[in-house]
């Protein structure tokens, strides 16, 4: 029972270690694309060392247009959220449009 409300919490948070191994587990399934990204870029360190503060610079950019990709989705549409079953995917769809062309604006420089 949630004390403050007086009704039953529907949702109970999982524990910290049980989340950290999720975490863990999930990160562990893309060692290819990590990989990958450190090759390339202690090779674009070592043929090219001034570039590596350009990919710090846009890589900075295009984490901030998913960010605000995400809440302008949020804002845009406060009634429409995930949690109903029929319409999960339609809101995940419009959220990946979204987060992908404010991505690709911040990439290019718009």
């Amino acid at each position: 029972m949630n004390e403050d409300s007086g009704t039953e919490s529907k949702v109970e948070k999982k524990p910290m270690r049980v989340r950290a191994r999720r975490m863990a587990r999930e990160a562990g399934r893309l060692w290819q694309v990590w990989l990958a990204t450190i090759v390339l870029l202690v090779s674009i360190w070592i043929t090219n060392p001034q570039q590596i503060e350009v990919i710090a610079y846009k890589a900075t950019f295009i984490t901030l247009g998913g960010l605000v990709a995400y809440w302008v989705d949020r804002w845009t549409f406060p009634s429409i959220r995930d949690t109903k079953p029929g319409d999960r995917s339609q809101a995940m769809m419009r959220r990946a449009m979204l987060m992908c062309a404010a991505m690709l604006a911040f990439a290019i420089g718009v």
